[in-house]
């Protein structure tokens, strides 16, 4: 009887981790890429510009992209601006060191417990500056973010994850603040909705989670592999507003007279996986009834 229970116990913790669905894949080659899509103003004058390309030079990953500057190659746009020479404002996808983030490569590690490991996504320059009155300015454009994530465990090498579509209202407010301007004026706002079935996980005083399912079934030998995942994007730097419940909606604000920066970094992490103590407490219970069993037969 003893020596069936320990056979029992080793042969269940040996697996527990390596069998059906708890061999989790641990990291992933990836290429995030976004751009802007469908930018809508008030009446006014001034100028509006919708250029560069979220591919930069190579074949986008964002689903129906249309051919760009590449000619051959396709892509979105990254760069939008509204206003009138020195008295504009503009998007673009960049970080604090200037550079490019429209489309980025990289190697992101899956969480399984413990605090989230962070890739670089797609960061997001905004540099806010007062415009005329008689300008036009930005009241609403679409923010498409794609990820391809590769591993060898996959069928086919390849993970599209879903494309994610971020709705966005932006509110740019009279600096003057008049009755019935946002509670943020003069600083502007982006209030963001219908994030393609992206939710809000959970917030901080600088930062927002967004999570979206990773099914992996059908991509990979599910007698195996796991295939509960979850992606989860932290975009920081800027002030949450308007939160409510956790859901869909949510806004940021971004201060007016300066350069502002969205930070956007991601995680992959594999979801309903038995902790290491969970596993313990039931070989261990196993080993227990041995030992009982044992004393019994004494």
């Amino acid at each position: 009887m003893k020596k069936s229970l320990f056979l029992a116990a080793g042969m269940f913790l040996a697996s527990s981790v390596a069998n059906a669905g708890y061999v989790v894949i641990d990291d992933w080659s990836y290429i995030n890429e976004a751009g802007f899509a469908n930018p809508t103003y008030d009446a006014g004058t001034g100028t509006q510009t919708l250029d560069g390309s979220s591919s930069d030079g190579s074949a986008s990953i964002i689903e129906g992209a249309t051919p760009d500057v590449y000619g051959s190659l396709t892509g979105i746009e990254d760069h939008v601006c509204w206003g009138e020479g020195q008295n504009s404002s503009c998007l673009e996808f960049a970080n604090e060191a200037g550079d490019d983030t429209s489309r980025l490569e990289g190697i992101v590690d899956t969480t399984i417990w413990g605090p989230l490991l962070f890739a670089d996504g797609t960061s997001m320059r905004h540099d806010n500056f007062s415009i005329l009155l008689a300008n036009a300015a930005l009241n609403g454009i679409n923010i498409l973010d794609a990820l391809h994530l590769s591993a060898p465990e996959l069928n086919s090498g390849l993970f599209k994850a879903p494309e994610i579509d971020f709705s966005v209202a932006f509110d740019e407010t009279n600096n003057g603040c008049p009755v019935g301007e946002g509670p943020y004026c003069p600083d502007d706002a982006f209030l963001i909705s219908n994030a393609s079935g992206a939710v809000v996980v959970g917030a901080g005083a600088d930062y927002v989670d967004v999570a979206i399912g990773m099914d992996l079934t059908g991509v990979v030998d599910e007698s195996i592999y796991h295939t509960d995942y979850q992606i989860i994007t932290r975009l920081s730097g800027l002030e949450p507003i308007n939160l409510g419940p956790l859901g869909t909606v949510f806004g940021l604000v971004t201060r007016e007279g300066q350069s502002n920066f969205l930070k956007a970094e991601f995680a992959v992490r594999a979801v309903n996986v038995p902790e290491p103590s969970t596993l313990a407490i039931l070989g261990l219970g196993l080993l227990g009834l041995g030992a009982t069993a044992r004393r019994r037969k004494a």
